[in-house]
């Protein structure tokens, strides 16, 4: 499943800048948006009447529901934050290595990253849409873009090269 959809991700590099555009905003429009079962059953009116009243709804969180080895997450899964992020993704041996990780509440809210994990972080390829339409796509370290990558903005701009610390440094031929 993996390497289908890093396939079908890194498959763009064949179309022109519009056409590589709206093929990524396309396959981000497939990805299923909708909140997993499990976020929904851990909300849970905590103070008075949350039908015909005033209340208030909690998220119970952090979370996890899925397989489990040796009591540690081990195969597909969803984890959930107090802020509303969460991941639907596969993990060995108590690590996530890949999802598709929604962020909640906060500075990143309506962004989506689809790709590989190491040790918690974003890490190896990748693909994150921004909330306002720019996609980038290209490997990963410690969480930022770093190394070969495209960065496609909404605006039409694409910078395809080198990326440090999620910063565009070098136009290469990729």
């Amino acid at each position: 499943m993996k390497i289908t959809i890093l396939f079908i991700i890194i498959s763009f590099c064949l179309t022109n800048d519009n056409e590589l555009y709206q093929y990524y905003h396309k396959k981000f429009s497939e990805i299923n948006y909708e909140i997993p079962e499990v976020v929904i059953q851990g909300l849970r009116c905590t103070k008075g009447d949350c039908e015909n009243g005033e209340g208030r709804f909690e998220l119970i969180t952090p979370m996890f529901e899925g397989e489990y080895k040796n009591s540690e997450m081990h195969g597909k899964g969803v984890q959930v934050w107090q802020n509303g992020d969460f991941v639907n993704g596969l993990w060995e041996n108590g690590e996530m290595f890949f999802g598709v990780y929604c962020y909640g509440y906060g500075d990143y809210y309506g962004d989506t990253y689809v790709g590989e994990f190491k040790n918690g972080y974003k890490e190896g390829e990748g693909t994150y849409k921004r909330y306002n339409g720019d996609i980038y796509n290209g490997e990963w370290k410690n969480d930022l873009p770093n190394g070969k990558g495209t960065e496609l903005l909404s605006n039409g701009i694409v910078n395809e090269g080198k990326f440090i610390n999620g910063e565009f440094v070098e136009k290469t031929d990729l």
